[in-house]
């Protein structure tokens, strides 16, 4: 991306913020980099300037960037709470050195120890934590610290007799990557340690603060937050809701059954941070949880409970829903081996689930087959928990597998659930009505196991050349289009695992400049192959192999920088997909079988249940006529479906052909020609799809009906309708309040705001089609706001897109650009590394 600027008056002294990448460019490198520096910072302070305008889903044409936050253990460095205890282990017996934990019979029913204890609050935390703490607790018990390798004091110790609480001033020096551990010498409860709110700062968070400043700065960039490690996702024993943490538990370090992560944090900590910075969530159902358990999480999302004050996720908020995580996975305490042996079991007990509906007898296909039919069970009770109106829209369950490999867990879960699942649960629905996206990470990294990396080579070892990504990004963008699902990354970012190959040399490429400028050329790459939202892995602070900071304070890192700046960017155009043109059969993006093929010639021929799929890019939206020749046809079916629906179907004889016509939006489609018969079969000879002959359509759509609305608060009316029906497509709905225009919608929801308290307000709506044809009036819904300004929303809205802007505050909320200056600047030189690595790369 090329930044001008009208001006270049303004001057300053150049910054040199990479030392290592300033020693091995030329002279001539430099003095071009310093005139663009000039105006790129400009831009770029503009662009940050406009983080405020950032919430959750970003708008069209943006790019859609998530982070996954890291876990809650006290030496990872994310430090996501103000209170350091709830990062902090388990009580243990005094002078073991926070070793032994004490039984459950010298705990209270929430965890605080009923006699002396000891508990280590921190220990490794590479991070500067000097500064000054607030210590609280209900007790009179004495406290002990003991600061480890740092230099500390504790003073201004009091009991209030009244409260029954004991307050004191905790201080750190030279308080880098040490540990902390306290010291009690009776029971306690309630215990708080509220960190300073920087590194050496005299002032502490107050104690209403949920979350750190720094680790709220850290994520102000992003749009969404993914809490695979926070919540402990794999290695996860929970079956029952009751077995969950509990958001006023001692601490979340507890590690008895479960992985290294530990039990992980509470629920409603998720709802509280999303709702303050209005980011997007993604949350992981745990593997052996029951369908109760899912259904409370559902009405948790929903309404929340007295501990997040009633309120539910906000309505702009998008909540991604992911059964398990990596469930292909069997490495490690992930989750691949647990699933095998349920799908084992669940197929041993009469195949309810018909996992062999093709007769398949191997029992790894019934594991990846498992993980559709769990991810569509959770999905149906989010469905009917929140409504048909807030699936897909608001409430957006994802399913995942291993990048670029179509063959295997991702194509057995989908074709699983449109041939054995919905045939049984919910016959006539499509995958697209259970997922509304999925797909594999979005990883890409140099030769691990190379020894002769060097920091000049590294940028261009295996898929660490973008154009080396683009096979994988192909395979899963055309699995997911076959289905009518969006393109999205449960991870991604570079990858530089530590396998003992070149490590010195991957460590400092993570903070190599031209890492921020590999990090925007692979996502404009992503982009172009159709990519929709890419979270990338992780926030963890000082780990070269994955983090994307040094320390949570620390937002100069170029890895940071370059999500930073694409967080705020253009998307870049689609580039993958065939133009509108007619295809031949035998030059499918994607089959469904993979043994027994049935050829004919040089054509492809169907048997029963399969299908190819060929990926069209739209750049004109409109009407488009698609259709499929065939020949050969014995008797069998011919299903033609678009983006993973039935578009027509007729029975096929001989030869002909199979036409239908859709209306089709801007971006990726899919045709599927599908055959159906248990001995019939039918060769595709081609697949046409072209942009339809303007033709008069005078046909008005159907009255849309059955309106219903729900009152937010004192301000805001959501409303839903059923869908009308048209002889081409609806395409959009006017909303009419008291009579008046009061917005449109291309959806059957819709959200009204600015409107006065207590006040009745009467709501019709018609439906239009592409052609200019409106409906007739609906029939009149009324509705009333309520007498309060507390609302379940606490964001402002537009009513037809639901966006929202708000000031920045100390507080982290939704804005403000983090370390404007230093990004600024590195982000010039960003702009500066990409022209070389491209100039290197055309070497």
């Amino acid at each position: 991306m090329m930044v001008r600027s009208a001006s270049n008056n303004v001057q300053f002294k150049t910054m040199s913020l990479f030392p290592a990448y300033d020693s091995i460019r030329s002279k001539s490198d430099f003095a071009g980099c310093h005139n663009r520096l000039r105006t790129v910072v400009l831009a770029v302070l503009f662009s940050l300037s406009m983080y405020s305008a950032l919430h959750a889903e970003p708008a069209a044409g943006q790019n859609y960037v998530g982070i996954n936050i890291g876990t809650v253990s006290d030496w990872e460095g994310n430090i996501i709470f103000a209170d350091a205890m709830k990062q902090a282990r388990v009580f243990a017996s005094p002078g073991t050195s926070g070793g032994t934990a004490l039984p459950s019979s010298s705990l209270d029913v929430h965890g605080w120890p009923r006699v002396a204890s000891e508990v280590i609050v921190w220990h490794g935390l590479k991070r500067d934590n000097s500064g000054t703490y607030v210590l609280t607790f209900e007790s009179d018990a004495v406290v002990t610290p003991d600061f480890g390798w740092a230099t500390g004091s504790f003073s201004s110790v009091v009991y209030d007799l009244k409260t029954k609480t004991t307050m004191a001033l905790l201080k750190l020096t030279n308080a880098a990557d040490t540990a902390l551990l306290l010291s009690f010498s009776g029971g306690v409860r309630n215990v708080k340690l509220m960190r300073p709110i920087a590194p050496g700062s005299a002032t502490s968070h107050e104690a209403t603060e949920d979350f750190s400043r720094p680790f709220l700065k850290a994520i102000e960039p992003f749009h969404a937050l993914r809490f695979m490690d926070y919540s402990s996702s794999y290695g996860n024993p929970q079956i029952k809701w009751s077995e969950r943490v509990q958001p006023d538990e001692t601490n979340s370090i507890v590690r008895t059954g479960y992985s290294w992560i530990g039990k992980g944090g509470a629920w409603e900590y998720v709802i509280k941070l999303c709702n303050q910075t209005k980011k997007d969530a993604w949350i992981c159902v745990p593997l052996y949880a029951n369908d109760d358990f899912v259904r409370q999480l559902a009405r948790l999302f929903r309404d929340g409970n007295a501990f997040t004050g009633g309120v539910g996720l906000d309505m702009p908020v998008k909540l991604y829903v992911e059964y398990g995580n990596e469930l292909w996975n069997t490495a490690g305490s992930f989750d691949g081996n647990p699933n095998h042996e349920l799908a084992i079991a669940e197929h041993a007990a009469g195949d309810p689930y018909a996992y062999q509906y093709d007769g398949d007898a191997n029992d790894w296909v019934w594991a990846w087959r498992r993980v559709g039919k769990r991810g569509a069970d959770v999905s149906l009770i989010f469905r009917q928990e929140f409504g048909d109106y807030r699936m897909m829209t608001q409430v957006r369950p994802v399913i995942c597998w291993q990048q670029g490999y179509d063959g295997g867990p991702g194509y057995q879960a989908l074709t699983y659930v449109e041939h054995g699942y919905i045939p049984l649960v919910a016959p006539g629905k499509t995958v697209g009505y259970f997922f509304y996206g999925g797909g594999g990470s979005a990883y890409y990294g140099p030769e691990g196991n190379s020894d002769t990396l060097t920091l000049e080579n590294i940028w261009g070892s295996e898929t660490m050349t973008s154009s080396n990504w683009e096979p994988a990004l192909k395979s899963d963008v055309n699995l997911c289009a076959s289905f009518g699902l969006k393109r999205i990354a449960y991870e991604g970012g570079p990858s530089l695992d530590n396998v003992g190959h070149s490590e010195s040399v991957k460590e400092q490429a993570w903070a190599h400049s031209a890492m921020g400028t590999a990090i925007m050329e692979h996502h404009d790459k992503w982009s172009a192959f159709g990519g929709d939202m890419l979270m990338y892995y992780t926030l963890r602070p000082n780990d070269y192999q994955w983090g994307f900071m040094k320390t949570i304070d620390d937002l100069t890192l170029p890895k940071y920088a370059g999500v930073a700046l694409l967080a705020n960017a253009p998307r870049s155009p689609i580039k993958y997909g065939r133009a509108p043109s007619t295809v031949d059969g035998n030059s499918y993006d994607l089959k469904n079988w993979f043994a027994n093929t049935i050829w004919m010639g040089t054509k492809v021929t169907l048997g029963h249940n399969q299908w190819t799929s060929y990926t069209f890019n739209i750049t004109q939206p409109g009407l488009y006529d698609i259709g499929v020749a065939y020949s050969e046809g014995k008797g069998s079916e011919l299903q033609l479906l678009v983006d993973g629906a039935e578009l027509t179907n007729a029975p096929v004889n001989g030869a002909g052909n199979l036409i239908g016509r859709v209306l089709l939006s801007a971006g990726l489609h899919s045709v599927r020609p599908k055959s159906f018969g248990t001995k019939l079969s039918v060769t595709v000879d081609a697949v046409t799809l072209a942009l339809a002959t303007a033709s008069a359509d005078t046909l008005a759509p159907s009255v849309p009906t059955n309106i219903n609305g729900v009152t937010e608060s004192a301000s805001r009316i959501s409303l839903t309708w059923a869908a009308a029906t048209d002889d081409v497509a609806v395409t959009n709905y006017i909303i009419y309040r008291n009579g008046t225009p009061a917005g449109t919608s291309s959806r059957t929801s819709f959200v009204d705001i600015g409107l006065n308290a207590s006040t009745t307000y009467s709501y019709n709506i018609k439906a239009s089609d592409a052609a200019g044809n409106t409906s007739a009036m609906s029939t009149g819904f009324a509705i009333t706001t309520s007498a309060s300004s507390s609302s379940n929303s606490s964001s402002s809205s537009s009513s037809s897109s639901s966006s929202s802007s708000g000031a920045s505050s100390s507080g982290g909320g939704g804005g403000g650009a983090p370390s404007d200056w230093y990004i600024a600047t590195m982000l010039a030189m960003l702009v500066c590394g990409r022209k070389r690595l491209m100039r290197k790369t055309a070497l």
